[in-house]
């Protein structure tokens, strides 16, 4: 059941990436900052999730 939730943590994460470096949002850079940042973020938690 845990990989699961990382799994989809990890997918959400990747999904914010993508959101933000395809420019789907909006086109202003700041939030698309943001959203890569969050979404890398959100990465690194399932990967530190699965690690420990």
């Amino acid at each position: 059941m845990n990989i699961i939730i990382e799994i989809l943590i990890a997918v959400i994460g990747l999904g914010l990436c993508y959101l933000a470096a395809s420019k789907r949002v909006t086109d202003n850079k700041h939030v698309n900052t943001v959203l890569l940042f969050i979404g890398f973020w959100v990465i690194a938690a399932a990967v530190y999730m699965a690690i420990f």
